[in-house]
């Protein structure tokens, strides 16, 4: 068992210099940050794999340890609710920082069904990544997973279909159906070449 006590003795002497304590300190809290995060995503309204949620998990608890993040901690006894805030926040950064990056761009280009969006100078990609989370997030569930999986992480088909254990005809009808109604949202908000 890890006790107050421990949990206070590993935050005043750091992480690095006792691998047992910090051992047991992930043994004991590693349930705590991996709710944490499917709670945040949850409430983001998006679908993430579990092993996605398991790397997000590990990244965190990295963190904490390279970084020594615990002497941070200014009381001991609340160290679940600093690990919940502390996995939330970056369970954020990392699903913002993961739907930038795919489309932060100035300009996709069409080819088949992809979207062609405008180079609008004044619009930011900020703008853009918040108007396609909103439609995103106003789409039925079965709906926002799909288009999560393939907007967001870029799958292919076969491995949405899998993932959402759909067949793959169903994933691509799917697809092919939010695809024209983001086209059309966007057409609607003049961020869409026509």
């Amino acid at each position: 068992m890890f006790s107050t006590w421990d949990i206070e003795c590993l935050v005043k002497n750091g992480t690095c210099e006792d691998s047992l304590a910090w051992q047991k300190f992930t043994e004991k809290f590693s349930r705590l940050i991996f709710w944490a995060i499917r709670a945040k995503i949850k409430k983001l309204k998006i679908f993430l794999p579990e092993t996605e949620i398991n790397d997000i998990s590990q990244q965190i608890l990295l963190s904490i340890w390279q970084k020594d993040k615990l002497r941070t901690v200014k009381d001991p006894k609340n160290i679940s609710k600093w690990l919940i805030t502390v996995a939330q926040n970056q369970t954020y950064d990392y699903v913002r920082s993961r739907c930038f990056a795919l489309i932060n761009m100035d300009t996709i280009e069409e080819a088949d069904d992809s979207l062609l969006f405008s180079s609008n100078k004044n619009l930011s990609a900020n703008e853009l990544a918040k108007e396609i989370e909103a439609f995103i997030g106003g789409l039925a569930l079965k709906e926002r997973r799909i288009a999560t999986l393939s907007f967001i992480y870029d799958l292919k088909y076969t491995e949405t279909a899998k993932i959402v254990n759909l067949p793959m005809g169903t994933v691509a009808n799917v697809l092919s159906r939010v695809k024209a109604d983001l086209r059309q949202y966007l057409l609607k908000k003049g961020l869409l070449q026509p």
